[in-house]
């Protein structure tokens, strides 16, 4: 996928990708730190800054964990033909002519190729699940 200056995802610096992590870190650091001195002076002044402290570190935590999980997924994206052929034809010029892409199956696509049809499967689910019955 290019950029709009022309590099590709590989030749992006990782400091680009990272610097939301460094960005909202100095944020919610800011909120850690700066919070509990905003407090008024009352009876469970130091109940609130210490909450206001747990909030700021468990919104960061949460944020940081769901933003290196996209970073890094364990699993890749399951894609279909017609999709590729739409990524293929929008993102940059097709290398044969569109009458040439087929949109005929719907078989998703996996980086060792073709699954098979998961309503045609025979074998048990890994999960334990039983295979679905056939229409």
């Amino acid at each position: 996928m290019d950029g709009n200056d022309g590099t590709t995802m590989a030749e992006v610096s990782h400091d680009n990708i990272y610097m939301p992590i460094y960005v909202l870190t100095a944020v919610f650091g800011g909120i850690f730190v700066i919070g509990p001195f905003l407090v008024p002076k009352r009876e469970n002044r130091e109940l609130i800054q210490q909450c206001i402290m747990m909030t700021a570190f468990c919104m960061w935590i949460l944020w940081v964990t769901i933003y290196i999980a996209q970073m890094h997924p364990l699993t890749p994206p399951r894609l279909r033909n017609k999709t590729m052929a739409w990524l293929v034809n929008t993102n940059r010029e097709p290398a044969s002519p569109p009458s040439a892409v087929t949109e005929t199956t719907e078989q998703p696509i996996s980086p060792s190729g073709p699954l098979e049809d998961p309503t045609q499967s025979t074998t048990p689910d890994p999960r334990g699940e039983p295979p679905p019955p056939n229409p």
